[in-house]
């Protein structure tokens, strides 16, 4: 009966363990996530001027005039009123290998993130095995029996090394509180990389794009030579077979008949150029569609296309501010800036204290017969606290590889933002504009067909 007030005591202590327990994963839990060591990330400001006419070099006569702040629409390419070309974007963008990389590296980054983020909660592990083993007889579970001594010592020893077989099965959980924004901060370096992917699939889609633009107004402009080229041949023969006929009738001397068949072998001549360029542009434009050189050779055929001349859309880049945010390597830099600035406060989260709970349960024994039995359990569980004493340079330099990284990624920004600045501010003649000097290529062979036209009637007159 004396053993009441004890065993009572022991059971009325056990709650209050408990509570204890629990309050104290309250706290940390409620800590978690509170607050983040290390700098938090501000947008850098964009050095741009008001308009293009601020900044350039030279001359001031040679500036560029003012722009309103009109930009291109969301369909780009949908200003030059071209189907064909529209066609061909669309499948580039899903058919291109580069795009197609670049989108499954976006994927990937998003399984990174997850993967980050997945730290922030419970991790639970199971385990089970069967093993046979066998002690040794002078190893250290021996050391006992050989103190002890005594007649029945060899007889211990042989039942200590005896084989036997262990069966074992539980389960390990441990959760980690985010007391210093580790976990948050790396969550944040991931989403920034996510970002940056995503800018990187941007660039890849517009680099794609501008080329094939290129490639197709490249191609339409060398099928538009073609054709001048061979009315041009035709008016040319046309005008040899009058040269020779007004030659054979005494009406006019060799002279004019000879330079005229030269003039034919020229043309001759300068036809296989531009088939060649034709060619090489088709293959550029099969390629960027993810396809084999030839297979489109049907569709981008000049016949039944009006290759007539269109007027220049309105390309005006707009205002500088809104250029250098539009810009997709501009806003992968920044997204690389702010992944940087979040590693700064991982490497200073990782010289502080890290506090772990951990509980395990399983259950251990050495017969079969015994394994799923109450008493074959066995269970663990309390914190555990790590702390970094001496981590060669990085405890004497916390973070600093990371800031310096940082800083190299803020001065590349601010370098990849300057620079639409400099090429803008060059000569309005030579600003360049996205396909502008394939149409202006193209247009140009067009007054070439009334001249060709005038100097059959001339000939004929």
């Amino acid at each position: 009966m004396t053993s009441l007030p004890h065993s009572r005591s022991r059971a009325s202590a056990r709650p209050r363990s408990a509570m204890a327990v629990s309050a104290a994963v309250a706290c940390l839990a409620a800590l978690a996530g509170c607050s983040a060591v290390g700098p938090d990330f501000v947008r850098p400001d964009v050095d741009a001027a008001a308009d293009w006419s601020q900044r350039h070099g030279g001359s001031p006569e040679l500036s560029a005039p003012r722009e309103s702040s009109a930009t291109l629409p969301a369909d780009r390419w949908a200003v030059f009123g071209d189907a064909q070309l529209l066609h061909l974007q669309a499948i580039a963008a899903t058919a291109n290998q580069d795009v197609r990389t670049a989108a499954l590296r976006v994927l990937q980054s998003r399984m990174d993130e997850a993967t980050v983020s997945a730290q922030r909660g419970l991790q639970v592990q199971g385990q089970g095995g069967i093993t046979r083993q066998r002690q040794s007889e002078s190893g250290s579970s021996a050391r006992l029996v050989n103190l002890i001594g005594g007649t029945d010592k060899q007889m211990l020893l042989d039942a200590l090394s005896a084989p036997f077989t262990l069966y074992q099965a539980g389960f390990d959980a441990s959760w980690e509180p985010d007391l210093w924004g580790r976990v948050l901060r790396s969550e944040e370096a991931a989403k920034a990389n996510t970002d940056g992917q995503r800018a990187a699939l941007q660039q890849a889609r517009l680099s794609v794009e501008a080329e094939l633009a290129r490639s197709y107004f490249s191609m339409r402009a060398a099928q538009r030579q073609q054709q001048l080229l061979r009315a041009e041949l035709a008016a040319a023969r046309e005008a040899v077979q009058l040269l020779d006929a007004q030659f054979s009738g005494g009406l006019s001397d060799e002279s004019a008949l000879s330079q005229q068949r030269a003039q034919v072998a020229s043309l001759q001549s300068t036809l296989p150029a531009a088939q060649s360029q034709e060619a090489l542009a088709m293959n550029q434009i099969t390629l960027l569609c993810g396809m084999t050189p030839g297979t489109l050779n049907a569709e981008l055929a000049s016949d039944g296309v009006q290759l007539d001349s269109r007027p220049l859309p309105d390309l005006r880049l707009g205002l500088p501010s809104d250029l250098a945010r539009r810009r997709p390597d501009i806003q992968a830099a920044e997204t690389r800036l702010h992944a940087a600035t979040a590693n700064i406060g991982i490497a200073v989260a990782d010289l502080y204290p890290r506090i772990t709970l951990g509980a395990s349960f399983g259950l251990e024994s050495v017969a079969s017969s015994t394994f799923g039995d109450w008493g074959s359990r066995q269970w663990s569980a309390g914190p555990s606290l790590t702390i970094p004493i001496f981590d060669g340079l990085s405890a004497s330099c916390p973070g600093g590889l990371a800031r310096c990284r940082q800083f190299d990624f803020l001065l590349r920004g601010r370098d990849a933002a300057r620079e639409p600045n400099c090429r803008a501010a060059a000569p309005v003649r030579k600003r360049c504009r996205p396909g502008a000097g394939a149409l202006r290529q193209w247009t140009d062979y067009v007054p070439a067909s009334a001249r060709h036209k005038n100097a059959i009637a001339g000939v004929q007159a």
